[in-house]
């Protein structure tokens, strides 16, 4: 690998575990690994006319939550990407952090195999990039749903409806539970 503050440095695997923003997942992918979702806020709403205006042309028309490409194989060679580096994780799944833990973990446990001789580095790279897009594909799509219901009820009819339907819908969990 060549550096632009140090020496090269030669290494049999590079992990690329550098966030939403990843520069190993852009020169993986050519381009932008990654896009809006095109969400407001995830747990709450701040009227527009409370934000200053330094902050609201920051923000610009909607707010930029990023969602990782969907199934997408980054590898190539032996530059592996990881976590939100991969696929960025909306909050509304609540499992970020969690994702790039369990998927740090899931490559030490094929790279032990691949250092005990069980598997090659191929094959055990191979086999945690399945995982990982198994695990990545499970997580996106729970976010996603609270997304959509985000981005369904972020119009007028949407917001009218939820202003009715919340209580009710509140009310008759209350008496379920009596």
């Amino acid at each position: 690998m060549l550096f632009t503050d140090r020496a090269p440095v030669a290494a049999d695997l590079v992990v690329g575990a550098d966030g939403a923003h990843s520069i190993v997942a852009r020169h993986l992918a050519g381009g932008p690994t990654n896009r809006p979702a095109g969400i407001i806020g995830f747990s709450g709403r701040t009227l527009l006319a409370d934000l200053s205006a330094s902050e609201r042309r920051r923000l610009g028309p909607r707010s930029g939550l990023v969602v990782g490409p969907r199934g997408t194989a980054l590898y190539i060679g032996f530059l592996d990407p990881l976590g939100d580096a991969v696929r960025a994780t909306p909050p509304t799944a609540g499992m970020g952090a969690g994702a790039a833990i369990r998927d740090a973990a899931s490559l030490a446990e094929h790279l032990t195999a691949s250092t005990a001789g069980t598997t090659t580095l191929s094959e055990a790279i191979h086999r945690f990039e399945t995982g990982m897009r198994e695990r990545g594909g499970e997580v996106l799509t729970l976010a996603m749903r609270t997304v959509r219901w985000i981005l369904a009820t972020d119009t007028t009819l949407g917001a009218a409806a939820t202003a009715v339907g919340a209580p009710v819908l509140a009310a008759a969990a209350r008496l379920l539970r009596h």
